[in-house]
């Protein structure tokens, strides 16, 4: 019955009930096993997708975290040749919000 529920939430108006028919994404669920099995792909898809988007979220974290890192040796460099090197070794760009990440430090 939940699953008969949850299915019919998913496609509230008869159009959409319909065409997720016509794409084999509604199911006519008559046993425990059916239901069981619909439930166990949905929450797979939508733990898939969920899981996708934190990641996608953590590696953005992590780039403007090594962005900032690369921002701290070029400032604590005791020279300008190092800073130098530093600059050219680490890939520092004004196009990829490296200047954003610069300021943010310093201020």
């Amino acid at each position: 019955m939940l699953a008969v529920s949850i299915q019919n939430a998913l496609h509230p108006k008869n159009g959409d009930r319909t065409a997720a028919i016509n794409e084999k994404k509604y199911f006519e669920i008559r046993t425990q096993d059916e239901a069981v099995s619909y439930l166990s792909d949905l929450l797979r898809t939508n733990l898939k997708t969920e899981m996708m988007a934190i990641e996608s979220e953590i590696q953005a974290e992590l780039g403007s975290l090594q962005r900032m890192e690369d921002v701290k040796l070029v400032l604590e460099a005791p020279d300008a040749f190092l800073a130098a090197a530093v600059l050219m070794s680490n890939k520092f760009f004004m196009g990829k919000g490296d200047r954003t990440a610069f300021f943010e430090v310093i201020l």
